[in-house]
């Protein structure tokens, strides 16, 4: 009998630092980088960057004064006359929604999607439903027209605040400029 009152002990106990290692669980993942660049990399120092005032308060203008502010404190300023045009993407929505190529015309339905960022499944501790901050930054040569630079930047959250939107931004510019 004392055996099994060892059991049910160990049992509970085992329980116990289940329970608690689960609480722990959320849905925050870091932020994540992809890009592509060319080998050339003439004209650091300067972008052409414009954003439209009426966008001040959106999330794409936010984000644009985020992507600002990074180049900046690197020493990047924008200039109109710039070879290096600067262009961006910025989207927050349910972490389970993905982005997949569009299928060939000769593919079959057996083969599955061709996932660019794949989406996420919810999980069963989640605390929240999953959000996902997605930020693409481009650079193109104003004279050539070749794209120099291509980054995506994701996050996963339960919510984003300023403080996420700046990171994203920060990371997609120290990325580009090689650090």
């Amino acid at each position: 009998m004392k055996l099994d009152g060892s059991r049910s002990v160990l049992a509970l106990a085992g329980l116990a630092l289940s329970a608690s290692a689960l609480g722990g669980c959320s849905v925050s993942e870091p932020l994540q980088l992809r890009s592509t660049t060319s080998a050339s990399d003439a004209a650091r120092d300067a972008i052409v960057f414009a954003v439209a005032d009426e966008e001040a308060g959106t999330l794409r203008g936010r984000f644009a004064g985020a992507l600002l502010d990074a180049f900046t404190f690197r020493g990047v300023t924008p200039q109109p006359e710039a070879r290096l045009v600067a262009d961006f993407s910025v989207s927050k929505g349910p972490a389970e929604i993905g982005i997949q190529r569009p299928p060939a015309p000769a593919t079959t339905l057996e083969t599955g999607p061709d996932w660019i960022e794949p989406p996420r499944n919810s999980r069963r501790f989640d605390r929240c439903k999953a959000q996902e901050l997605r930020g693409t930054l481009m650079l193109v040569d104003r004279q050539s027209g070749a794209l120099v630079y291509r980054g995506t930047g994701t996050a996963t959250e339960c919510e984003f605040g300023e403080d996420e939107l700046r990171a994203l931004a920060d990371g997609l510019v120290a990325e580009y400029l090689g650090g």
